[in-house]
């Protein structure tokens, strides 16, 4: 559960957001797992839009990694406390 909720937080805090402008919305931290492309640009339109599994299963990792870090530090933490 944690894994999922620090992955949507990643995600909402890094995403950007460009195709009002004439840009690429890309997701994913810390490796970028979905591009796509709207407007005017210089891409043809089979390369405008792409999407990594690598990489999100990577961002997966990295965000379950981070958690269990967390949880971790917080169990040593308590138990140094007591």
């Amino acid at each position: 559960m944690g894994t999922m909720i620090l992955f949507g937080g990643l995600l909402i805090a890094t995403m950007s957001i460009q195709t009002p402008i004439d840009g690429c919305d890309t997701f994913g931290f810390p490796y970028t797992f979905l591009s796509r492309c709207s407007g005017k640009t210089t891409l043809s339109d089979s390369d405008n839009d792409w999407i990594s599994y690598s990489h999100l299963m990577l961002d997966f990792l990295f965000s379950f990694i981070l958690v269990f870090l967390f949880v971790f530090l917080m169990d040593r933490i308590k138990k140094s406390i007591r």
